[in-house]
This record gives C-alpha cells, structure tokens and sequence, in this order.
C-alpha cells in the first residue's frame, strides 16, 4: 500500500522519476534506485497518496514521458495544484528524508 508519492530528480537538472513508497520501505526503495544511478538522487516534492493518487499523477504528467519511467524536469512544474495540497511540508520533510542519508550512500562499480 503506497503511503507517499516522491518525485526523484536524478542530479541538479536531470531527468525526474515519480515513485509511490511505504513510509517503512522508502528508505529500502530509495538506495535501490540510487545504487542504479550514476547521479545523486534528490527529492523535490513528496505527495500523500496511494495508488490511485500514484495513477492520477502519471497521467497528469505523461506528456513529459521521456523512457523507462523518467520524466523531463518540466514535469514537476506541471503537477495539478490539486494534488499540491496533499504535499508535504517541505521543510519538515527534507529534515526527515535527508535522515535516510542518502548522500552517503557509496556508490561501487
């Protein structure tokens, strides 16, 4: 059951990703999808939601598609103010996600 809806930005201006996660998986799922990426993933917006919430974005953002679940950056410009109401607190949650520690991640060949 999806509890969180993030957008992943792969570096500073790379391509987005929109991913729905459980608040015990996420950090599971987010070092899964760093070990497979060569740029630093950050979070730029994170949504309350479930799957239906999860469905409804994707179509909202689809034609920003670029390949294999990447979006262009465009796409977190055109998220529907409605779903911005269901956003996090940004600050609140960048303290709570940067306690994943992602930027320690090591990333190995």
């Amino acid at each position: 059951m999806i509890e969180v809806i993030l957008f992943l930005q792969s570096g500073d201006d790379g391509p987005v990703r929109l991913v729905g996660v459980t608040e015990r998986g996420m950090k599971r799922t987010l070092i899964a999808l760093q070990r497979g990426n060569p740029e630093l993933l950050r979070v730029r917006l994170a949504i309350r939601g479930d799957e239906r919430t999860e469905r409804r974005l994707h179509a909202a953002i689809d034609s920003h598609y670029r390949a294999r679940d990447w979006y262009d950056p465009a796409a977190i410009g055109a998220v529907p103010a409605t779903f911005l109401r269901h956003a996090y607190d940004e600050r609140a949650e960048r303290q709570r996600i940067s306690r994943i520690e992602l930027a320690e991640i090591v990333r190995r060949p």
